[in-house]
């Protein structure tokens, strides 16, 4: 809560945003907003959330234009820098979507004559223009100046400190003193052998299954997802054995069998680490108060037999069938998607409003 109420006092937003995937995004697509904070970005097509301040840099305050929103990711256009989509890292940043997008963009100027940036002083305006941390600046000038810090390690945006990952070796930790103002910025080096790396290793843990997941081979089950053999239901909870090198090996709960995922690259145009957000998921999506249960009572009945229908919402669909592979559906909010059922068989999905009306065959 401490974490809402700041983000409102600094920068003015919604405290609390509703599940990303029972809120409807369409009243926003094809506007004009204004970034709230800094973004950095190496590719401009794959812009994570973990806020890591290497390459390029979209200004505080840029216009831009929202072209596409669906969780995890948000698509818009920069004019002087072109097509841009950052991607909601949960891992990373353990907040809702809608709550990571107010973050990061606003209907109005953030640094028009009514808003906290008028207060600041031509020092934190300076860094902010720069992108830098210095002595003396106020929290919400931190974060338009350097973003948020990834909330996994810095929850609390009351805390003396933050915490960011200039990169996936370098750790900036900004500390604020009694009257709420930065004391510095200590950026430290971590060498690989013993220091504390930016990587993602879930070996070992326990996840649940964020969608259904087909197996008619558990040592070969393809990313492409085709829809045959036995299914592993959306909330299933498992222990993930291996990953890297494309693949993710784990055992569903209750069983001894092994299972490997493979990541085909030739069908994708997601990133590995991407792959495994959209099938596994720290919290129980079928759990009290989860995503599960903002679905119709029709939408929950298609999830659990694995099936869908006419009238459910793209959210409801994913859960039920997964997702469709991207070398023929590589931008979700187009309202056609195209699944493999199994090899030479297809099936073609059609939405009007984010919604089924057709399916053909």
């Amino acid at each position: 809560m401490k974490r809402c109420l700041c983000i409102a006092l600094c920068l003015a937003l919604s405290a609390v945003g509703a599940s990303s995937r029972s809120v409807r995004h369409e009243h926003r697509l094809g506007k004009t907003f204004y970034t709230r904070v800094n973004i950095w970005y190496e590719n401009p097509r794959s812009i994570p959330s973990t806020n890591f301040h290497r390459g390029g840099r979209i200004p505080a305050g840029t216009p831009v234009k929202i072209l596409g929103m669906q969780d995890p990711q948000i698509t818009f256009l920069d004019e002087a820098t072109g097509l841009m989509t950052l991607s909601h890292v949960r891992r990373h940043t353990r907040i809702p979507f809608e709550t990571w997008f107010e973050n990061m963009f606003s209907e109005t100027d953030p640094k028009g004559p009514e808003t906290p940036y008028a207060d600041f002083s031509e020092t934190e305006r300076r860094a902010i223009a720069q992108g830098t941390i210095v002595p003396g600046m106020r929290r919400a000038a931190v974060l338009m100046a350097y973003g948020y810090p990834p909330s996994h390690r810095t929850p609390d945006l009351d805390g003396d400190r933050w915490i960011y990952w200039r990169d996936r070796r370098t750790l900036a930790h900004v500390d604020f003193g009694p009257d709420g103002r930065t004391t510095d910025a200590v950026v430290r080096d971590f060498p690989s052998d013993n220091g504390e790396l930016l990587v993602f290793d879930p070996v070992g843990k326990e996840f649940h299954t964020a969608v259904n997941i087909w197996r008619a081979d558990p040592s070969r089950i393809y990313s492409i997802n085709y829809h045959e053999g036995p299914m592993i239901p959306a909330g299933t909870k498992v222990k993930i054995q291996s990953y890297g090198d494309e693949l993710i090996g784990f055992v569903v709960d209750g069983e001894t069998e092994s299972n490997t995922i493979v990541h085909l690259l030739r069908y994708s145009n997601i990133q590995f680490d991407e792959l495994f957000d959209r099938l596994f998921s720290t919290e129980n999506v079928r759990a009290e108060g989860g995503p599960f249960h903002a679905f119709s009572e029709e939408e929950q009945r298609h999830i659990r037999q694995g099936t869908i229908g006419v009238g459910m919402s793209k959210p409801a669909v994913l859960m039920a069938y997964g997702y469709p592979p991207g070398h023929r559906t590589p931008d979700l909010d187009h309202h056609i998607w195209v699944y493999w059922l199994r090899r030479g068989e297809r099936l073609t999905v059609y939405f009007r409003n984010d919604r089924i009306i057709a399916t053909e065959p």
